[in-house]
């Protein structure tokens, strides 16, 4: 099933201001515009790649996802007013770097998105939980897994999101 990205013509709902200088934008672009940071260092760390030894550089940490370790988006039904757990036990880094953890929702993405704010608690654990709001019921919410490593070359963050399909209405 095909999910969209971005806004696709929508009301963009997105404002997003950079921590660097303060500007804040909120056009059609927005959404793009949290991913820079996370784009640039990957491009860093493939270049170290390019001319340094394996010891020398940084490697993607590892995100795992309700124990699934492929990129495959995690997938699954749930009714409005029902907890749902988010787990990512069995993340890890290949350079033994320590890890973080970022729950986010994903408020653009999906054909049929909910589109009022959504917090989740202790957004910072490896495990944490959500309560499915009743106004999402045959919504659909994209939750962000970002797990990034601490390394002192250029840290990187690798990324597994969950779609939860609200079924009841």
């Amino acid at each position: 099933m095909p999910f969209k990205a971005y806004t696709d013509g929508d009301d963009v709902i997105e404002k997003w201001i950079n921590p660097a200088d303060g500007t804040t934008y909120d056009d059609i672009y927005t959404p793009a515009w949290r991913w820079r940071q996370a784009i640039w260092n990957d491009l860093k760390a493939r270049m170290d790649w390019c001319v340094e030894p394996y010891q020398n550089t940084n490697n993607h940490p590892i995100a795992v996802l309700k124990g699934d370790t492929t990129n495959n988006i995690v997938t699954i039904k749930a009714n409005y007013n029902e907890h749902i757990v988010l787990n990512a036990s069995g993340s890890n880094d290949p350079d033994d770097d320590k890890i973080s953890y970022k729950w986010w929702v994903y408020s653009e993405a999906g054909e049929k998105p909910y589109h009022m704010p959504l917090e989740i608690e202790n957004s910072s654990s490896v495990k944490t939980s959500l309560m499915i709001p009743k106004d999402a019921a045959t919504k659909s919410l994209h939750i962000i897994l970002e797990v990034t490593d601490d390394s002192q070359i250029v840290p990187l963050i690798d990324y597994r999101r969950m779609v939860v399909i609200v079924t009841n209405y």
